[in-house]
């Protein structure tokens, strides 16, 4: 348990630094991709470069489709990234 924390408070000074609420909230979508991937075992790389292709393709409004859960829950995608 310690060091699922550690990573949060080794941060904690640096955050006050963000400059603006915006850079905050922003800092928190970020952290909570990269945690997500590591959740669902997705290589995160790799995730955001398709993820970014297929809302360039696909728009935006396709983005609740391309979680990293919807990506690890969805049979045919399941499929997909087992066969990568």
């Amino acid at each position: 348990m310690e060091n699922a924390i550690r990573p949060t408070k080794l941060g904690q000074k640096n955050w006050l630094f963000l400059e603006s609420e915006r850079g905050g909230e922003l800092a928190a979508v970020a952290f909570t991709i990269i945690e997500n991937c590591n959740r669902y075992g997705l290589d995160l790389r790799e995730y955001l470069s398709s993820t970014m292709k297929a809302i360039i393709e696909q728009g935006p409004a396709s983005a609740s489709q391309l979680t990293p859960k919807a990506l690890t829950t969805h049979p045919a995608r399941k499929a997909d990234k087992v066969a990568a």
